[in-house]
């Protein structure tokens, strides 16, 4: 599996949980591990936010603006989510 591939699989698992994403936990926990070991900062989620909402105008062609503002919350939501479970394992590798 090549990155742009997980991050697809990764995105779509959020949007069928949408409304449970405590159900993705485990993945969450193992994505945000290889997150820390790889040095992923922050700054690293926005760049891939921009360059994911790109890709749904570059792959699905002219999207309204209601359709781009949504995704672009939804994802920050999952960024959030990345953000504060590689902060836990981050704090508890520095303690």
């Amino acid at each position: 599996d090549s990155q742009p591939v997980r991050l697809d699989a990764a995105v779509l698992a959020y949007a069928d949980h949408i409304d449970n994403v405590g159900a993705l936990e485990p993945v969450v926990a193992h994505i945000a591990a290889k997150h820390v070991a790889a040095g992923v900062g922050v700054w690293h989620n926005e760049m891939v936010g921009a360059a994911l909402l790109a890709s749904m105008v570059d792959v699905l062609g002219e999207l309204d603006d209601s359709i781009i503002d949504a995704w672009s919350e939804a994802y920050q939501h999952l960024a959030d989510i990345f953000i504060e479970a590689e902060s836990s394992i981050a704090a508890v590798c520095h303690s």
